[in-house]
This record gives structure tokens, C-alpha cells and sequence, in this order.
């Protein structure tokens, strides 16, 4: 006796009323279920065939897991957030993304891009409210402009975007959906607490640590490309910047020359190509594909997230690179130089200096080592 039939084979039987279709007609439910989609089981029979692919289709709408992974989003809340330790090491390396980038430039490019964050984090403390304080004044513009300056980062998908606070954020959400927490007076309390904390001062100045940063990242990449349009000008020769941003790509076409641009349509441009050079050689959780964002699920492993930024970010920053120093024009190639010695540094030449400077402050030599 067959346990499963097709429709047409349980219309030959004229029983229709004692069978079952499994799954719905919707694409999502015929995933679902896969070969046993739109097959037809006797109706005793067929939840068992419904209760396992749904048990199974979804580790994140298992409400027995999704609870578990809702306290690993918090653990790692715990460890990255509510960490001093992790604070300042956030801060730290992720400068290195820039140096990688060859982006080592005026200090004041980096203070800027520290008082336009901080007055985002600082917000909702009253520390930046009055206009016009000397802070304020010291650093050339007021609350009003820096809040219009942060915005447009939050525009171009440069800011609030860190792999690490993207992946626990995720994590805390999905258990929100389909978690035990919420059937629970102590659980419902809990993630209402958790997702409190997104705007907490220590959730703000973590990632305020990454997207100063970004925004250094971005002044530079952007400077770099208008010094590189007026230097041609005034030395008369040409210069060809392709369109790699989407948008750019829309408005302008493929293949257009960015540098022959004017005015309001070269400087929306620029910011535009800036952006997304920054996108692609600094983490971003906004690009993380999604099949590496679900190994999020997994009950081993944190921070899965991170760890393949850094090979996306590190191929793009090479082929980047690789580029610049196949360009006809001079001021392009010292681009690309400066970003291929900037990787260089970073990947060999930090280990290096680390491992040296702990064999002379331990007085070890490489044989002990």
C-alpha cells in the first residue's frame, strides 16, 4: 500500500475525503517541503509527514531554539557591548581597516569625523544640545550641521552598519519573533530590556567606535578622488574614474567617466563612489550574504559575521588596489599603491612588528618562542 499518491492517483480511488493534501500552493510551502510537496497522504497519516519539515524548516521559527539563540544574542551583547575591554579594542582595530586602505591622512580629517559621531552618541545625554557652545565653535560647526552631516552618512549606508552589533541585534530579533521569552512575564520583561539597549550609551558608543572610522574612511576616499580630478585639470591630461556604484551607474550609465562630470552631479557622484568604496573594503553588515548571516543559527561559533567580512573586505581591498595600478592615469596608480602597501602593512608587516616587539619586551628570542 502506498502511503503517499499523487492527485490524480487519489482521484482514481474516488476517496478523496479520507486523504490529505501536504503543503499549500504557495512557493514557500513547496520549499517547505520539498518532493512531498503536493502529495496526498490518508489524513490519519498525514501529520506526520507536516510535523517534521516543520519542525526542521526554520531553526530561527523553532520556538525551543529560537530561545536559545536569543540568549546567545545576548551573551554576545555581553561580550562586545557591556565589555570595556571589547569597547576599546573595537576602537582600536578598526583603524586598521583605513591604514589597510593606504587612508592615513591630516589628523583633522579624524576629528571631524569623531564630533560628527559624538554628537549623534551624545544625544540623547544633553551633552551637545546648546548651539553655540565652545566646543562646537572650536570645531567649525554647530549641532544643527553635524546632525544634516550624520544623516547623509545614515543615507549612503556608511554608519550603523558594525558585523558584530549586526549579528547579536539579529539574533535578539528572531528570538523576539518565535522565542519561549515572550510567553513569560520574566521573558516578555527581559527582551523588552534587551531591545531597550539598542539606544543605550554604551550600544552607541560601540558602534560610534566603528563609524568614526567609516566616516574617516569616506573624507579620505573622497578627498583622494577630487585631488586626483584637480590634479589631471591643472596638468591637462585625462582622466577616466568608472561608475561602480549602483546608483551612479543608474543616473549616469555603465561605464560612465565620473571625472568629466560638473558641479551638483560630480559632487553627488563622488560621494556616491566614496561610499561604496568604503562599503567594500570596511565590515558592513548590510553586505554580508545571507547564507553566511544564517550560520548565525548555529549553536557553535559567534561572531560568524565578522570573520568573513574580513575576507570579503581584504579580496576587495587587493582587487581594488589591483585596479588603481592598472590605470592610465598617474594620480589613480598612486591610489592603488598606496592601498596595496597599506594591505601589505597590515597583513604582514603589524604581525611582524607584534611578534618582534614581544620577543624584546620579554627578552625571548624565536628559538624559545
Amino acid at each position: 500500500q502506498k502511503f503517499l499518491k499523487t492527485a490524480n492517483e487519489v482521484g482514481e480511488t474516488g476517496d478523496i475525503q479520507g486523504w490529505t493534501k501536504i503543503g499549500g500552493d504557495s512557493d514557500a510551502e513547496r520549499l517547505k517541503f520539498g518532493p512531498l510537496a503536493d502529495k496526498w497522504a490518508k489524513t490519519e497519516h498525514a501529520r506526520a509527514f507536516q510535523d517534521v519539515p516543520a519542525a526542521l524548516q526554520s531553526l530561527a521559527e523553532n520556538k525551543y531554539y529560537a530561545t536559545f539563540l536569543g540568549l546567545k544574542g545576548m551573551s554576545q551583547m555581553a561580550k562586545t557591548v557591556y565589555s570595556p575591554i571589547t569597547q576599546i579594542r573595537n576602537g582600536t582595530t578598526a583603524s586598521f581597516f583605513a591604514i589597510a586602505n593606504g587612508n592615513l591622512g591630516r589628523g583633522k580629517q579624524l576629528t571631524d569625523s569623531a564630533l560628527t559621531v559624538f554628537n549623534d552618541v551624545f544625544d540623547k545625554y544633553k551633552l551637545t544640545e546648546k548651539i553655540g557652545t565652545k566646543s562646537e565653535l572650536r570645531s567649525g560647526k554647530l549641532k544643527a550641521e553635524r546632525d544634516v552631516e550624520f544623516q547623509k552618512y545614515l543615507d549612503l549606508g556608511l554608519v550603523d552598519t558594525g558585523a558584530r552589533k549586526g549579528e547579536w541585534e539579529q539574533l535578539i530579533r528572531e528570538a523576539n519573533q518565535a522565542s519561549l521569552l515572550g510567553s513569560t512575564k520574566l521573558g516578555k520583561d527581559a527582551m523588552r530590556f534587551i531591545k531597550g539597549r539598542r539606544d543605550s550609551f554604551a550600544n552607541k558608543l560601540y558602534q560610534g567606535s566603528d563609524d568614526i572610522w567609516k566616516i574617516y574612511s569616506y573624507k579620505m576616499e573622497k578627498g583622494r578622488l577630487e585631488n586626483a580630478i584637480q590634479t589631471a585639470a591643472k596638468s591637462r591630461r585625462p582622466l577616466n574614474i568608472p561608475a561602480t556604484d549602483a546608483q551612479n551607474i543608474l543616473e549616469f550609465g555603465r561605464g560612465a567617466n565620473i571625472a568629466a562630470l560638473t558641479d551638483k552631479a560630480l559632487t553627488r557622484a563622488l560621494e556616491r563612489e566614496a561610499a561604496a568604496i568604503v562599503k567594500d573594503t570596511v565590515p558592513n553588515y548590510a553586505r554580508i550574504p545571507p547564507a553566511i548571516q544564517a550560520l548565525r543559527r548555529l549553536p557553535l561559533g559567534n561572531f560568524i559575521a565578522f570573520p568573513a567580512e574580513i575576507l570579503r573586505t581584504s579580496g576587495n581591498i587587493l582587487t581594488r588596489a589591483t585596479k588603481e595600478l592598472a590605470s592610465e592615469s598617474p594620480e589613480i596608480r598612486s591610489i592603488g599603491m598606496r592601498r596595496l602597501v597599506g594591505l601589505s602593512a597590515v597583513q604582514f608587516g603589524l604581525n611582524a612588528g607584534l611578534y618582534n616587539m614581544g620577543l624584546w619586551l620579554t627578552g625571548s628570542d624565536s628559538e624559545q618562542v
